[in-house]
């Protein structure tokens, strides 16, 4: 009879008072914490919801990047078909941040790492403005090779700062270990950018020119002299949006020393009275912009 119940269903044994009330009262603190939203979970997706908020591109008339933009990174995807392995798609820089970090001010916060997204919607992760770090005021013309910071939007955004530095063993990319790239509250002389011309033949005649939207550009930061790039699909990184690719600072080079696809980047705006391209290639964008005159070589 030893470890045997010796008791009907229906007797209740040891504590079972206390256990009642317990189990009653845990109950309802979750049914409270639900109804206030206070559940782990609801804030996680009101989270997430407000992070993946649409964002509006600032409208441009003329055709050029101005300071106090709100703007897109994009980088085209691989126009060459590869003969093994998947294509890497066209992606936009975006902030990863992790989901505990996020819950505590619902926004972007620091420690926030940097990706690019298969997603092209505007959104609050995906959207930076350009910013002046020599005083220039907005709403003047951004130039080639003029410093400048990329920045998160305000409130959800953070306003986190761009920022990359030399790598080493303890700071550097999480799969190719080239240089990382990180959004910090701070800038400093580590956050500072420039927009160099795509064509390496006409790069020395379009110094100080105005930088035109919507055109493959160069990336470059001005510390390491190292242009941003995003990896290949081989270096996709899980994050709690999605699958997205790996975003470092390495300027990648081809036979004839010009840059190649994964460094090229299209500074997006919205056009007056036309809705946003959300994908196309370097190609098309090129010959967009000669055959409406938005980039003009001088004289």
């Amino acid at each position: 009879m030893i470890g045997k119940n010796v008791y009907q269903p229906s007797v209740r044994i040891g504590n079972w008072f206390e256990d009642m009330r317990l189990e009653e009262s845990q109950v309802k603190d979750f049914l409270d914490k639900k109804k206030n939203g206070d559940l782990l979970m609801q804030k996680r997706a009101a989270v997430i919801e407000n992070i993946l908020k649409k964002v509006e591109l600032t409208v441009v008339n003329d055709g050029l990047v101005h300071f106090g933009n709100i703007i897109q990174l994009r980088c085209a995807g691989d126009e060459v078909p590869k003969i093994t392995g998947k294509n890497r798609q066209t992606s936009v820089l975006a902030a990863h941040c992790s989901i505990d970090v996020m819950s505590q001010d619902a926004k972007l916060a620091h420690p926030c790492k940097v990706t690019s997204c298969r997603d092209l919607i505007p959104n609050v992760r995906s959207c930076f403005v350009i910013t002046s770090c020599d005083g220039t005021p907005n709403g003047q013309p951004l130039r080639y090779t003029q410093p400048f910071y990329l920045k998160t939007t305000d409130s959800s955004g953070g306003n986190l700062f761009l920022q990359s530095d030399t790598f080493d063993f303890t700071k550097c990319a999480f799969r190719t270990r080239h240089q990382e790239v990180l959004l910090v509250p701070n800038p400093s002389y580590l956050a500072q950018w420039r927009i160099i011309y795509f064509n390496p033949l006409l790069r020395m005649e379009y110094e100080n020119m105005p930088v035109p939207a919507n055109i493959p550009v160069l990336i470059n930061h001005v510390y390491t002299n190292q242009n941003l790039c995003v990896e290949d699909e081989a270096r996709l990184i899980r994050t709690v949006f999605s699958m997205d690719y790996e975003v470092s600072v390495h300027t990648y080079l081809n036979s004839h020393k010009a840059e190649e696809e994964q460094n090229h980047w299209v500074i997006v705006t919205a056009a007056p009275g036309a809705p946003i391209v959300m994908r196309s290639s370097q190609k098309e964008s090129i010959e967009e912009a000669q055959g409406d005159n938005i980039v003009q070589q001088p004289n």
